[in-house]
């Protein structure tokens, strides 16, 4: 499916919000309006929903007898048989302010849980994923770049869950990978992306340790540059600007390695004033942060 993967722009989590608080207004017009909404969830392998019952208790029948059979029993028999925490009903906040107040915190409380259980479930299936296409990289057709953006998904997205070492251990995996296929897998056919790499430098900006985007068709100093500004960026997260500093020397070797093993032409200098100007930006970012 288009943008399956794409987890942090796509909703993960659905419900159906009803009133009805009639049972035989729920057979003749309700119950096949949800049927059909868990249908199209279904068409869409979506398995993560809640459907909400708003009940409008009057403070005048509030001690009335309350009907055998509620709307939401139905709801839980119908499409809910062994999921009963799918289904759950919250008081108008208008009516009953008390119940309405219990009420509503266990709906938030219902709607954490799920949500959990729902990032879980997705963030499972997009590391098999993951692990499927890194399984290929020796095909003819894979493409490093194509990976990269699928592994950086679930970099961002265990990031935003606050896993921050386990989203710098998805960049360091890249890291360590495109390194491995300079080393190893530049007289291969099966790497033939990697003479996009090859180009000759045009263009050498400075590190930038901050929010940073991609360009398309990278070269092998932008590309590197943005690897060590999101390691850099974990790590930040996480307090060990230490540890940035200590991956600077290494990441700049790293880079005038590569250059020398793809045998990347540049204007005199330019190699050496890119060298100086990542240093200055490491430095001045220890500098912020002591």
């Amino acid at each position: 499916k288009v943008n399956q993967w794409d987890l942090i722009r796509q909703p993960l989590f659905h419900i159906y919000w009803t009133e009805c608080t009639d049972v035989d207004i729920y057979k003749t017009f309700l119950r096949e309006d949800i049927e059909n909404w868990l249908k199209e969830l279904t068409a869409k392998d979506i398995q993560d929903w809640l459907i909400v019952v708003v009940e409008n208790y009057d403070g005048k029948r509030a001690n009335k007898l309350l009907p055998r059979t509620t709307v939401l029993d139905k709801i839980r028999a119908d499409f809910a048989p062994k999921q009963g925490d799918r289904c759950i009903s919250v008081i108008n906040p208008g009516k009953l302010e008390s119940r309405s107040a219990d009420s509503w915190r266990g709906l938030v409380a219902r709607i954490r849980h799920l949500l959990l259980v729902s990032y879980a479930r997705a963030v499972s299936r997009l590391e098999d994923h993951v692990r499927q296409q890194r399984e290929r990289r020796n095909e003819i057709g894979w493409d490093f770049m194509q990976y990269f953006q699928l592994q950086e998904e679930l970099a961002q997205v265990l990031e935003m869950l606050g896993l921050n070492d386990e989203a710098l251990v998805q960049y360091d995996e890249l890291d360590a990978l495109f390194s491995q296929f300079v080393v190893n897998g530049i007289t291969s056919e099966c790497v033939n992306w990697l003479h996009k790499f090859q180009k000759p430098l045009e263009k050498w900006h400075g590190l930038k340790l901050g929010p940073s985007k991609l360009t398309n068709n990278p070269s092998i100093l932008e590309l590197r540059a943005y690897l060590f500004a999101k390691q850099a960026h974990m790590l930040l997260l996480t307090n060990k600007v230490w540890e940035m500093a200590a991956r600077c020397l290494p990441f700049l070797h790293t880079c005038t390695r590569e250059l020398a093993i793809l045998e990347i032409s540049a204007p005199p200098g330019a190699v050496a004033c890119w060298l100086f100007l990542a240093s200055m930006e490491v430095l001045q970012t220890c500098d912020k942060f002591n």
